[in-house]
């Protein structure tokens, strides 16, 4: 995005540079391979995710040919997001990396801090997200309980 404040884009280079450079210049060689194998065992768990999200797409796939629920599907012509991608409890950290100088359309929309359930839903996603999967295969699919429970417990 091209609206961001200048000083949180700032923030974040500095942050990031810093880290870096205090890793690398206080284990030398052996921080550069701490890092590397810490991001391969922190990715890692994300690779076995995104094997099961790819049979939840695929058992989503099969039902939609199977059932056909007669939508036709385009592309929306809202320009914006309601909800940004980006958002949620992130949008305090803006706040306050941007001191409180959020963009105008942003506070008009309400989006310029986290509410109650921004923050309760990133908790769930992030200890349990097999209760949002759940959820949603049991909303797009309500006669399915059972397959739905196997496909959130695998």
């Amino acid at each position: 995005r091209k609206n961001h404040h200048w000083i949180q884009r700032l923030f974040w280079a500095v942050t990031e540079g810093a880290v870096a450079t205090a890793l690398l210049s206080a284990g030398g060689e052996q921080a550069l391979q701490a890092v590397q194998a810490a991001s391969i065992v922190c990715g890692l768990p994300f690779c076995f995710m995104l094997c099961y999200l790819l049979q939840s797409i695929e058992l989503f796939c099969r039902e939609a040919l199977i059932v056909g629920d007669g939508h036709d599907y385009r592309l929306s012509a809202q320009s914006t997001f309601s909800v940004p991608i980006y958002g949620g409890i992130f949008n305090n950290m803006e706040f306050l990396t941007s001191a409180g100088s959020v963009n105008p359309k942003r506070i008009e929309l309400g989006m310029d801090k986290a509410t109650t359930f921004h923050v309760v839903e990133f908790i769930k996603g992030v200890f349990v997200p097999f209760v949002s999967l759940h959820k949603v295969l049991s909303d797009a699919y309500p006669r399915n309980s059972l397959s739905n429970t196997a496909v959130t417990a695998a």
